[in-house]
């Protein structure tokens, strides 16, 4: 006998005030809502050498253990298995050929030898270039922190930590004047600021070794040059460049370093661009990453999960954009963010302080932030405001299009506004979502109570893109930026505070501090495996539904979607022919549906 696996017929979309069974659906939800409890009370352990050192995270996670139904499927399970395996094999070559791995290695050619099993990422061929580390904030592993600066009579935004009076001595003009000619900064001293420095106690017998690990917190500057850039058939006049990078020199005072400083073939330039990129990274991560798009998503996982009834046409819509979540951030928590993990031993600052980062980036994630409305906070919305910027250009992209499907789905079963205001499981879902009792959602500016369809797109629209293009942006990049550690490194191993005390040494000396700078070779590997892991897999794409909708209006509306991804793909490939960098982790095809890896 031949068995066959019959195709499961679509669950019947229906609003609960229609539901000719309420009491059944509402008793299955309360099943399921024993299961998926959310609690703001919870703590993690900080240190390997004390168990019983704990910190309290207080911030809504699932409780444990997640529901067994929420866990990777085998198509997953098997397809990121063999994705990994390359790093797999390449971890265990590096580790064998490496003669002191945790020593510096003893020059920097010796970083693009770490690639055996692997493919090296692009920036190996050009990290050191301005144009490359300016474009990295358009188009890069964190591209959504740029700002434009502003002063009009006393409102501006100037950094409160940036050393305004060495600025305007080092580059020669006043600070209105260079915001006069287009100026833009990247600043993460305040998110950063409570970050202390970490180390690392590798445990060997009679002689265990310490490495001790530092984190700039450091500001860098740019302007628009219309002059620069070689490339003619670009459709942009100019180019991003930097102008300055300003570093903490002890705990009060500031060094302001420029190009010029450099004075020929010395690397003073290039430790400033190195300094800025630990600080850039440890904000990606902990911050953009951890923070903002997995601790701060985890909420509508379980709600969605506790108050909408599996047949619910919002359920049935979101299913593939919260898939996985909840089991990809407790595998996160529990190989990742643990005493001696990954995070730990990679990033700059101690366990505790650097999930205190993304504790905060949790909190102050706003369902009201919107594409639109962040690119406008930081004035960069309009290509008068910055010409080129990819994450932008390609953002707003695919946000019209989740938007437009998003408005054309929900009408369909919403098309009056007692339709919204009947819908008790959707106004009990904006409620906990809202609540910030211990088991609710803490969603900041989430209203407690949803009063039309234009509310309910915004919404929906900001979770989907959040869970979906915001991760993917922020997820797919980290092996072709991070996975070259002198790119970005995840921590400095040297002093930059002792540096700077004395920075006219000689170039051999600048190098030496380089070198020491950077990771050392057994952490230099275990950057590129990690990063690798996280951005080698995708399960799906945007788009993409496991089922047809039972209704025909919610199946034309899904295939238009994807009739206008597909025309975006081609928009987007179209315009990666033109850049100076190719921006491909926004193409629909290249994002996933949820933040699964």
């Amino acid at each position: 006998m031949i068995l066959v696996n019959l195709p499961v017929p679509p669950l019947k979309a229906e609003l609960p005030q229609n539901d000719a069974n309420p009491d059944g659906r509402h008793s299955t939800l309360i099943k399921i809502q024993e299961r998926y409890v959310l609690n703001a009370i919870n703590e993690v352990p900080v240190d390997y050498m004390d168990p019983n050192q704990k910190m309290d995270m207080n911030i809504p996670l699932l409780k444990t253990p997640v529901p067994a139904e929420e866990a990777f499927d085998d198509v997953y399970t098997i397809g990121r298995g063999v994705n990994t395996v390359p790093m797999v094999k390449n971890q265990k070559i590096v580790e064998k050929i490496t003669k002191a791995p945790f020593s510096p290695f003893s020059k920097l050619a010796d970083y693009e030898s770490l690639y055996i099993e692997l493919e090296s990422p692009d920036v190996v061929k050009n990290w050191m270039s301005d144009h490359l580390f300016a474009e990295q904030r358009l188009s890069g592993a964190n591209p959504g922190v740029i700002q434009k600066m502003f002063k009009v009579g006393n409102q501006h935004n100037i950094p409160s930590t940036l050393d305004v009076a060495q600025l305007e001595k080092k580059l020669g003009a006043s600070i209105d004047e260079l915001i006069g000619a287009n100026l833009y900064f990247v600043d993460h001293t305040q998110t950063l600021a409570h970050v202390s420095n970490g180390a690392i106690t590798i445990p060997i017998p009679n002689n265990p070794i310490t490495l001790e690990k530092y984190l700039p917190k450091s500001i860098a500057l740019f302007t628009w040059d219309k002059d620069a850039g070689e490339d003619k058939d670009s459709d942009y006049n100019g180019r991003l460049v930097p102008l300055a990078i300003q570093v903490d020199k002890n705990e009060t005072q500031f060094e302001v370093l420029v190009p010029e400083d450099d004075k020929g073939s010395g690397l003073l330039w290039t430790i400033a661009k190195i300094l800025f990129s630990i600080t850039d990274a440890n904000a990606h991560e902990m911050y953009t990453h951890l923070g903002s798009h997995h601790f701060a998503l985890e909420a509508f996982g379980a709600v969605t999960a506790r108050q909408l009834s599996a047949q619910h046409p919002l359920h049935l819509l979101l299913k593939p954009h919260l898939r996985f979540l909840l089991w990809n951030n407790q595998q996160g928590m529990e190989r990742l963010v643990q005493p001696s993990g990954p995070v730990d031993i990679l990033l700059a600052g101690t366990l505790r302080s650097s999930l205190q980062t993304s504790i905060n980036a949790a909190d102050n994630w706003s369902i009201k932030n919107t594409f639109d409305e962040d690119m406008k906070r930081r004035n960069v919305g309009a290509e008068s405001d910055l010409p080129h910027y990819p994450f932008r250009d390609d953002g707003r992209l695919i946000w019209s299009a989740i938007e437009s499907f998003v408005a054309e789905y929900l009408a369909i079963y919403y098309q009056s506004p007692c339709d919204i205001e009947n819908d008790y499981e959707l106004q009990s879902w904006a409620a906990e979502l809202s609540s910030t009792e211990d088991n609710g959602g803490h969603i900041k500016d989430m209203p407690n109570k949803i009063s039309c369809l234009e509310e309910l797109v915004d919404i929906v629209t900001m979770i989907i893109f959040a869970n979906s293009a915001g991760h993917s942006a922020i997820n797919f990049t980290q092996y072709p930026y991070m996975g070259f550690s002198p790119n970005m490194p995840l921590a400095g191993y040297a002093s930059h505070h002792d540096f700077l005390q004395s920075q006219d040494g000689t170039v051999a000396q600048q190098l030496d501090f380089v070198i020491r700078l950077l990771p050392p070779q057994f952490v230099a590997t275990l950057q590129i495996s990690i990063t690798n892991a996280l951005s080698i897999y995708h399960y799906d794409q945007l788009g993409e539904y496991e089922t047809a909708f039972e209704s025909a209006l919610a199946n034309q509306s899904v295939y238009e979607f994807n009739q206008n991804l597909q025309n975006i793909e081609r928009r987007i490939q179209n315009r990666n022919q033109r850049r100076f960098v190719a921006y491909p982790y926004l193409l629909p095809s290249e994002i996933l549906n949820s933040a699964s890896i």
